[in-house]
């Protein structure tokens, strides 16, 4: 075998260690893809039209809502 000391894959000297590499690489590509369906679905749920609903009530509606409230019980008391 060619003895390769410039690449990353230079430690590589036998099939065990090729075989113990190939799998390490596969449980990284795992775990990125893990991740990255972990961030699909954050912003599919950021985005979703319930949540986006929700947090324009919970913005908008809710305190007109009390304003007008108070304002009813204010006027009840006077």
């Amino acid at each position: 075998m060619k003895n390769n000391t410039g690449t990353k894959y230079s430690n590589i000297t036998s099939f065990k260690d090729f075989r113990d590499e190939r799998e390490r690489l596969v449980f990284r590509s795992r775990i990125i893809e893990s991740k990255l369906k972990l961030n699909f679905f954050k912003v599919t749920r950021a985005f979703s039209p319930s949540v986006l609903f929700s947090s324009l009530a919970r913005e908008f509606v809710l305190p007109k809502i009390s304003d007008f409230l108070r304002d009813i019980i204010s006027k009840r008391k006077h």
